[in-house]
């Protein structure tokens, strides 16, 4: 973007001079500009011509005002024929009388068809027969809009070529203009930011305004559209622009905290806008556009003033820092009040200070555009990072909420499941007979507490990433026939088939809980009358060799597990509910089973319950 308003700077030399010979490939032919001002109106040619007339040092610019008045062009000999290119374009009528031809008055002027003009292109021209000797034309100018008239004479056949350049430099003002406003939709089109939406109608309606200003519209619509329609349809875009521009300036303001004072003063000048069409359209237009001039004039220094006194919050001024939005509204009241004054004939004008009523808009549109795309881009950074706070404070308070949900079903799973081997040790010491079986009740009651509660701490300690491997020589047959020990009539239901010598490198406790756990599991929920089968191989897997572990039991009371919930947390299947157990068996041998580095599934057969446990050599 800072690229673009460097090109568009770089064209403004070129817009300046587009009357100027600069553009045309021959020099100007005017010797001398000199005016007269018939405050009656009512001034004859003959009469106009006997005046005493003012040099014009430069361009001529007499501001708003009833009077008309007479420009008198000092032309130079020429045997060939010369085109006279006149600017601005919104002049309302030029009448030029040429004594050489005395019978014939051509009018051109905004009010009357482009088709008037000699040649085709911005502005109006005549053209004028070749003398080969200097000589004089007068020209007789009325307009509602500020009396300004900047005029060459070139040769003939080079005016449709000074016309294209011209063409070319509006062409490329406006499509740069253009270009913006289609950057700042699609950002507008994304975020749906109410700032970027006003900067939006206001730079649409402004770029009519430069369109028009330039004299665009009638080479491009005519003779369609008839010449007091976009006439109508400059001024109205000239009175428009004061509430747009200034709705958008409240808004920016406002959310940069401005002087409360100054930003009514901002929001109340806003409807003058509509008063000044209103103004206009009951026959007064001069007198409303001389009106928005002056508030104009007033409205730069009113913004500089409300930008300075801005005191915006850390956040704002993240997005946007201060001293940006001020060097904008500095350009704007500078590049303004200059081009104002010049229209309103306080300031000698030239050639390019009539640019300085598009330029602000040029600058600052840029600016503006720059500095709404870096926020826009900050506002977008900001909010990718409010949303991720906000997940993240979601996530936390699922986080939290399913933490309570776990510790409340685990201390209702723990009291309900020792509430039980309570009773049994209770029942087991208050009775005298059977001493040795009541201990040994209350022994296996001891032990299953001990079991449940081994689980717990072991599940807590996984949780916070407290598990720490210590890998030694496992010999996988004793460790299997320690855990069948520790397994309450495991031992007897047992049915082993291990090759002898098989060792692993592994943790030995965190296996030995792995196997206890899965043996328990075995021997609880499976049928008391059939044997638990385990057997153990070495396999080949994933490119590592390792020993496959399987243990397998006849379904019993608690039936068949479901394969997709059998290694969630606190997941009993329905008929296992009968028996007393933590649901935390199974979850915990397949989160260690993962330390190890090995692999635990649930394979069933046709009528056998089966899990396999493959683990890694070393």
């Amino acid at each position: 973007m800072g690229a673009l308003l460097l090109w568009l700077l770089s064209l403004h030399g070129p817009l300046a001079a587009q009357t100027q010979a600069a553009l045309s490939p021959t020099s100007d032919h005017i010797l001398q500009r000199a005016y007269w001002e018939d405050r009656t109106g009512e001034a004859s040619f003959e009469q106009a011509r006997q005046q005493a007339y003012t040099v014009i040092r430069g361009t001529f610019s007499q501001g708003y005002s009833d009077s008309v008045h007479w420009v008198r062009l000092r032309i130079a000999a020429s045997a060939t024929p010369l085109g006279l290119r006149m600017q601005p374009p919104w002049i309302d009528e030029i009448m030029l009388y040429d004594p050489v031809e005395p019978n014939l008055v051509r009018t051109v002027g905004d009010r009357h068809p482009g088709l008037s003009s000699a040649f085709a292109g911005l502005g109006h021209s005549v053209l004028l027969p070749g003398s080969a000797q200097p000589r004089e034309v007068w020209l007789r100018i009325r307009s509602t809009s500020s009396q300004w008239l900047d005029a060459e004479a070139i040769a003939a056949d080079a005016v449709p070529l000074a016309n294209a350049r011209a063409l070319v430099v509006a062409s490329t003002y406006v499509a740069g203009l253009l270009l913006m406003w289609a950057v700042l939709a699609f950002i507008w089109w994304l975020q749906r930011d109410a700032l970027v939406g006003a900067y939006l109608l206001r730079h649409l309606v402004f770029s009519y305004y430069v369109a028009a200003f330039l004299g665009l519209p009638a080479p491009l619509l005519s003779p369609t559209v008839s010449p007091v329609v976009l006439d109508w349809a400059f001024t109205l875009s000239i009175f428009a622009l004061l509430p747009l521009g200034l709705r958008f300036d409240a808004k920016l303001l406002a959310g940069y905290r401005a002087h409360p004072l100054l930003l009514h003063l901002v929001r109340g000048c806003s409807w003058l806008g509509l008063g000044l069409a209103l103004l206009a359209a009951a026959g007064m237009t001069r007198l409303a556009l001389q009106i928005n001039a002056v508030i104009m004039l007033a409205i730069g220094p009113l913004l500089l003033l409300a930008a300075w006194s801005c005191n915006p919050t850390p956040e704002t001024e993240r997005l946007m820092p201060r001293r940006f939005v001020r060097g904008g509204y500095l350009l704007f009241a500078a590049f303004l009040l200059t081009g104002l004054a010049a229209t309103m004939g306080w300031l000698q004008a030239n050639s390019w200070t009539i640019q300085l009523l598009v330029l602000p808009g040029l600058v600052t549109g840029v600016f503006m555009t720059t500095l709404l795309l870096i926020r826009s881009l900050r506002l977008a950074r900001q909010n990718e990072e409010m949303a991720w706070q906000l997940r993240h404070a979601q996530q936390s308070v699922e986080s939290e909420q399913r933490q309570r949900q776990e510790q409340s079903q685990f201390l209702h799973m723990l009291m309900h499941e020792l509430k039980t081997p309570l009773s049994v040790i209770t029942l087991a010491l208050g009775v005298r007979q059977n001493l040795q079986r009541n201990r040994e009740i209350a022994t296996n009651a001891v032990r299953y507490m001990k079991a449940i509660i081994d689980r717990c701490v072991e599940v807590d300690r996984l949780e916070a990433g407290r598990v720490q491997l210590y890998c030694e020589p496992v010999d996988l047959s004793k460790l299997l026939g320690r855990a069948a020990q520790d397994t309450p009539d495991t031992a007897e239901r047992l049915h082993l088939q291990t090759p002898p010598g098989l060792c692993l490198h592994t943790d030995a406790q965190y296996l030995h809980i792995v196997l206890f756990n899965l043996l328990d599991n075995a021997t609880r929920y499976g049928d008391p009358l059939t044997p638990v089968l385990v057997s153990a191989q070495a396999v080949h897997q994933d490119g590592l060799d390792g020993v496959l572990i399987a243990i397998a039991n006849t379904p019993g009371m608690a039936g068949w597990p479901d394969p997709q919930q059998l290694f969630t947390k606190h997941y009993r299947a329905t008929g296992a509910q009968r028996a007393s157990g933590s649901g935390l068996g199974l979850y915990l041998c397949k989160q260690l089973t993962v330390h190890l580095g090995g692999q635990l599934r649930y394979a069933p057969t046709e009528h056998l319950i089966r899990f396999e446990l493959w683990l890694p050599l070393r």
